[in-house]
Parts: C-alpha cells; structure tokens; sequence
C-alpha cells in the first residue's frame, strides 16, 4: 500500500511542501495579528536557503533589483518587501569563483583552562498556567 506523498513526483512533492509551508507563514500571520499581546519577531528579515544552484539566475530574475552580498558561507541575494528584508541564499563554494589574492598571517588565540559554573534553569509552571508545586 502506497500513501499520497509516495505517489507524488519530486516536483509535486516539492510543491506540496511550498504551499503547505506559505499557509504556514500566513496562519503565524494571522496568529500574530490576533494576539497583539505576542511581540512581533525582533528581527525584520526573513531568509531562506536554496540548495539548487541550478536556479541562480531564474531566481536573480524573480528578486531583481535585489542587492548582492558574499557573505562567509553564502552568496546572498536581498531585497526589501515593505520593511522586512527578505534574502535567499545559495552556497558560495559552488556559485563564486575562489581566487587568491594575497596571504596574511593569523595569530593563535589559546584559552587557558578555567573553571565556569554548570547551571539548571527552573521556570515556574505558573507561567503557563499551572501549579508551582512539583
């Protein structure tokens, strides 16, 4: 017996995951919408990771005018969408060239051995709503 994601082509599983994933970001949405007592997240970005290179340039298409970043690990393409910046981001190694340009020498950082306390954080359980006896 096959379930419905095994009958399911890569791509139609890709895309079943794609909407599934965007009326998941439209129900935090609404979430937050509902409940303004919930602070809204801190950061005013959203990123994602593309692990097929092959859609570098469909995807510099679809962002353009996109700002263009080389980051440590990525190459980062960004562009604002009201006041959140929503960015993608394919992996360097295989979307730049590595070119040489220089040497530089780099001292060695050595941490002498200390002692740091081990902790355990107890949070009450009236917090959500319970008891505080345990």
């Amino acid at each position: 017996m096959t379930t419905e994601t095994e009958d399911l082509t890569e791509k139609e599983q890709e895309d079943k995951v794609r909407t599934e994933r965007l009326d998941s970001m439209e129900m935090v949405i609404d979430f937050l919408r509902n409940n303004p007592v919930i602070p809204l997240p801190r950061w005013g970005y959203v990123s994602s990771y593309n692990w097929n290179n092959d859609d570098l340039k469909a995807v510099v298409r679809a962002m353009s005018p996109c700002s263009k970043e080389v980051t440590p690990s990525f190459y980062k393409l960004a562009v604002n969408i009201g006041d959140i910046e929503f960015s993608t981001n394919f992996n360097r190694e295989e979307v730049c060239k590595k070119k040489v340009v220089g040497t530089r020498e780099v001292a060695e950082v050595v941490y002498e051995a200390h002692t740091e306390d081990i902790v355990e954080w107890t949070c009450p359980d009236s917090l959500l709503g319970g008891n505080d006896e345990s």
